[in-house]
């Protein structure tokens, strides 16, 4: 690449990021928090070798927000909002403590929502359902008892299905100011 065409890439990425900050600051957005979200998503598009159209998550909508319920593998998740902030990083450690306890259970299911599924720098908590098998007396209340220690932890333990999918309702519904469902994910454990 020559200098005329870095120059030339220099000034199109700068145009893109004051776009996504109008963007934003249309959608009410104080001049700084558009500038965070500008460079949060630059960030994103930086950290994927082929930008997020490539990502086996799809891209945040403009207000922050996945589409509904998503089967993630935890390393994806780790990636994609775990790194971010210091904030992120002690969220996600505390998300990877409970998947480890959890996948030790039998025919356990685990969805997430909330704060940590948005681009926010600072989500509030976890918002964890738990579905574990019917019979299992044990692990739902040692999943019960980290949420108690841990305020940073909402846990919810169901042992039937329905219930559990009520929780995705409850996850994903419109939250003021916006009028549309938002993105949950089912957290799908793997080794890496």
């Amino acid at each position: 690449m020559d200098e005329r065409q870095l120059s030339e890439l220099r000034a199109n990425v700068e145009l893109a990021v004051h776009d996504l900050i109008g963007q934003f600051q249309s959608r009410g957005m104080s001049p700084e928090s558009s500038f965070e979200q500008a460079e949060l998503r630059l960030y994103e598009f930086v950290r994927s070798p082929f930008g997020t159209e490539h990502s086996t998550l799809p891209p945040a909508d403009a207000d922050g927000f996945l589409p509904a319920l998503i089967p993630c593998p935890i390393g994806t998740i780790r990636d994609r909002f775990g790194m971010q902030s210091e904030r992120r990083q002690a969220l996600m450690a505390r998300l990877e403590g409970v998947v480890r306890v959890a996948n030790e259970l039998n025919q356990c299911r685990i969805m997430l929502g909330g704060s940590f599924l948005t681009t926010a720098l600072a989500p509030n908590d976890l918002d964890l359902a738990i579905l574990v098998d019917s019979e299992d007396v044990m692990h739902p209340d040692v999943l019960l008892w980290i949420s108690e220690i841990d305020p940073e932890l909402q846990v919810f333990v169901e042992r039937v299905e329905s219930e559990w999918w009520d929780w995705f309702r409850h996850f994903g519904r419109p939250k003021p100011p916006h009028k549309r469902y938002i993105g949950v994910v089912e957290v799908m454990y793997d080794s890496d």
